[in-house]
């Protein structure tokens, strides 16, 4: 028990197994009632009661000195034989904590999270809910590891100059038992490589890409567990999608067509950028998503889309959620997806990513402007002369740095050929302002610096996260329906990273994993995906206990 019942919830059930406890009466395990009744429910007679008892004693505590050793303290002995502490020390009768806190540290778990970014902050809060469970986060950022100590004061912080150091890197890993990568996923394969080595498990909310694969073979012959893929997208996806699948094809059903899309946004009351976007994370990395090729299935139909940007031109609207004004465009590799999730009779099969309405052309313009170009720029190098963003922008455009704004703006006009909205768009993002450009190397990656810096979320701010499953389903009559799963998370302003849903929805995947890793709930040696039951249900179900909760509705087709 973590603390009493109560008149109103006079009961909990405690499981021994996941070691933890469910108010009410129903579930497995043993149930317990340990009200307390607190002086307060009885003011006049508990005051009475304890001022009469507490009288006799009351010369002995005006008599004593804190400062002196505590061999020193003359009182009765009911009086010294209550001091628990004196002086910053257990007192004789009392150092048997000491021993049990010794005990219990060395029956927990002892977990390191490389990384503090901002899903760190979820992983952490859930896993120290469990006493005997130590966490150790290490980063280069000094800033995040703060954030960590002053939330988190259980959790000890390390600072590490780079997790690439392999030296340092296997003595962190050996110390644990558990392994959270929170890293950039070019770090992924030396850590993996250095958990094989030191044979700890491992877990990442990262894909399990191509290279990654190749370590699986060394993964299973050290006997240990890699589970990959445990977080938002990828990650409560698979999860909702592959609970769907399972109970059609139970029922002898087919699924013939599966849409999925998911996006993390400002609530829409703080979309109030040209973008309709803000960051939560690298601008970087999300930025340079809008760049990649997809390849989807459609109407039985294999479509590709070419990198570079022309996502952003196959952006449509989104037909579900409408009262968000949403759009979407395909992501990544979807056919591969029929082979992961065993869907022989799709003849659709498109996953995708969600923003506000508006983006896709902003983005679009920015492509055609030369923002998003990623090749080096001699005056946009780091240690270059500084550059104000009016001149940044005249150097993309490649007209004279000391043209006019108005020139600049009628040069943007011209190159773009669209509409004025789109163009007073381009120009809201004070890419013609005196301000001084933090120069980065590359437009792209300069752009995003700077929208790193005008779009961050606000201390009072709060984000949303949307996702949306459409999976069409035949049934042995040949009834066929469409059920659309939906997730709606918004975050909690004030709270900083650990209010985020982002934060929320990729991190308590994580961390629910990784407790049943530690409570050896996953036993399956080698990558371990969401894919199957004895991993999507139990995780699944206690998403819902953290208020992370999917909505199902069906229509007839």
């Amino acid at each position: 028990m973590q603390e009493c019942t109560t008149i109103e919830k006079p009961f909990e059930v405690f499981n021994p197994l996941t070691r933890r406890a469910t108010t009410g009466i129903a579930g497995e395990g043993f149930l317990v009632c340990s009200i307390d009744n607190m002086p307060s429910q009885i003011p006049v007679e508990a005051s009475n009661y304890f001022g009469d008892r507490l009288m006799p004693y009351i010369d002995s505590f005006l008599a004593s000195d804190a400062t002196e050793p505590f061999e020193c303290y003359k009182a009765s002995p009911v009086i010294k034989n209550a001091v628990i502490a004196s002086n910053g020390r257990l007192t004789p009768r009392f150092q048997y904590i000491d021993t049990l806190r010794r005990q219990n540290e060395a029956r927990g778990h002892k977990v390191l999270i490389l990384g503090a970014g901002f899903v760190v902050p979820s992983i952490v809060g859930y896993l120290i809910r469990d006493p005997n469970t130590s966490v150790t986060v290490v980063s280069n950022l000094v800033s995040d590891l703060e954030y960590i100590k002053k939330y988190f004061p259980r959790a000890s912080v390390a600072k590490v100059d780079e997790v690439a150091e392999d030296e340092c890197l296997g003595k962190l890993i050996s110390r644990h038992d558990l392994v959270v990568i929170m890293t950039p996923w070019k770090f992924h394969t030396k850590v993996i490589n250095a958990c094989i080595a030191h044979k700890k498990n491992f877990l990442t909310a990262s894909y399990c890409s191509p290279e990654l694969r190749k370590l699986e073979t060394a993964i299973e012959n050290a006997g240990i567990i890699g589970v990959m893929e445990m977080g938002l997208d990828p990650g409560i996806d698979h999860m909702l999608a592959m609970e769907c699948f399972d109970e059609v094809y139970r029922r002898g059903g087919k699924v013939i067509s599966y849409k999925s899309y998911t996006g993390g946004l400002p609530a829409p009351e703080f979309a109030d950028n040209p973008l309709r976007y803000k960051f939560s994370w690298s601008p970087e990395a999300a930025m340079s998503t809008v760049l990649n090729s997809a390849l989807y299935l459609e109407d039985g139909k294999r479509k590709e889309i070419a990198a570079g940007g022309d996502l952003m031109d196959a952006a449509q609207r989104m037909n579900d959620l409408i009262g968000f004004n949403l759009e979407s465009y395909p992501n990544r590799d979807s056919i591969s997806y029929k082979d992961v999730y065993k869907l022989k009779d799709c003849e659709t099969v498109i996953r995708g990513t969600i923003r506000y309405k508006g983006f896709a052309k902003v983005v679009r313009a920015l492509i055609n402007l030369g923002f998003m170009d990623t090749k080096e720029h001699p005056k946009l190098a780091p240690g270059a002369p500084s550059l104000t963003w009016h001149e940044v922008t005249c150097t993309i455009l490649g007209i004279d740095p000391t043209s006019s704004t108005k020139t600049a703006a009628d040069a943007i006009r011209a190159k773009l050929n669209t509409s004025e909205e789109v163009v007073q768009d381009i120009l809201k993002l004070e890419i013609l302002s005196d301000k001084v450009a933090e120069l980065k190397g590359s437009p792209f990656a300069t752009i995003s610096q700077h929208f790193a810096d005008i779009m961050a979320y606000g201390p009072n701010e709060r984000d949303l996260i949307v996702m949306s499953h459409q999976i069409g389903i035949e049934w042995p009559d040949k009834r066929r329906e469409l059920r659309v799963v939906r997730l709606v998370v918004y975050g909690e302003a004030g709270k900083g990273k650990a209010g985020l849903a982002m934060s929320r929805t990729v991190g308590i995947p994580a961390a629910i994993a990784a407790r049943m890793i530690l409570d050896g709930k996953i036993q399956r040696k080698g990558y371990v995906l969401p894919l199957t039951s004895d991993i999507y249900e139990p995780i699944l179900e206690e998403l819902k206990n953290e208020g992370i909760q999917a909505t199902e509705v069906t229509v007839p087709l």
